[in-house]
């Protein structure tokens, strides 16, 4: 008896009794400020879901920034938790956060989908290697980013007043790659972009040819933008080896050499293209993922 009364006391300590089945069997876990969309797109017919944060408390009257992130079933807890404390903080304005991903949690489909959707074009098969021939589809990005502009966005702003002056997008990896594709290719869709660790080397650079009429735009001066670009300290191999030194890849790759290169080139096109160049040291390519976004949270939303 006395065994039993003190384990109902532990368990009163602890705030658990015999009845609490949330304990027991847990509930469905929440995001502040959050809210989940799931929807079937009629341009590529793939299924998206939403996680759209929101300012803790909305005026009706205020037209709030919007930042859109991809690679949304990673990122989705991170995006919600930090725009939220940051804007308790007044560190970042009030924006709306709308982080893009697919309905499900497995992390192999997700690739897959990932892998079609921020590629811009089809990966070009390597007679000298055949085992780098890529097995998921790819070269949807374009489609994607139509997505984004004519379903993605009008959802967004039909249910908050959106600040079409003040719309930003970051992407990592293959997203970083997409982001900066969408800035040569239509520069003003957003104000403020993000690209951090751009697969430049994808498809043997393919990407870049989209650079000169943007740095004809840019030179006119007819571009106002911010950009920022992020690479992770340890994803680019240091050593001698030639041969490492040449391999196209995350690990292996000039994946920061490339982007430092974009940077400089980028930064001095004109006074009015913004840009802002960020290594974290000690990060690999995938934990620099939630640096980048924090980085890019206080970038484009930052109260100075």
């Amino acid at each position: 008896m006395k065994t039993l009364c003190a384990c109902l006391v532990l368990l009163s300590v602890l705030g658990v009794t015999a009845s609490n089945a949330q304990f027991k069997d847990g509930v469905p876990a929440t995001l502040p400020h959050t809210k989940q969309y799931d929807f079937k797109s009629t341009i590529n017919g793939v299924s998206y879901r939403l996680w759209i944060t929101a300012p803790a408390t909305i005026d009706t009257r205020v037209s709030y920034p919007a930042m859109y992130i991809l690679d949304g079933n990673e990122l989705a807890g991170t995006a919600a938790y930090v725009s939220t404390k940051l804007a308790f903080d007044k560190e970042i304005k009030p924006a709306v956060v709308v982080v893009i991903g697919y309905p499900y949690d497995g992390l192999d489909k997700w690739l897959i989908e990932r892998a079609r959707d921020l590629t811009p074009f089809r990966n070009r098969p390597n007679p000298n290697d055949p085992g780098s021939l890529e097995t998921n589809p790819t070269g949807g990005g374009r489609t994607f980013l139509k997505v984004i502009e004519e379903e993605i966005k009008p959802l967004v702003a039909g249910r908050f007043r959106i600040d079409q002056a003040q719309q930003s997008i970051l992407g990592h990896s293959y997203g970083g790659l997409l982001v900066l594709y969408a800035m040569f290719h239509n520069p003003t869709a957003f104000s403020t972009y993000g690209i951090s660790s751009p697969a430049i080397c994808y498809d043997d650079g393919e990407v870049l040819a989209e650079e000169a009429g943007f740095t004809a735009r840019a030179r006119s001066g007819a571009l106002d933008l911010r950009i920022l670009v992020n690479s992770a300290g340890d994803e680019q191999y240091k050593g001698s080896d030639p041969k490492l030194l040449d391999l196209p890849d995350n690990k292996y790759g000039r994946m920061i050499d490339n982007a430092s290169e974009l940077a400089d080139r980028l930064a001095g096109l004109s006074p009015k293209i913004h840009v802002t160049r960020t290594i974290f040291p000690g990060e690999s390519h995938t934990s620099a993922v939630s640096s980048s976004l924090v980085r890019f949270l206080r970038f484009a939303l930052g109260m100075n």
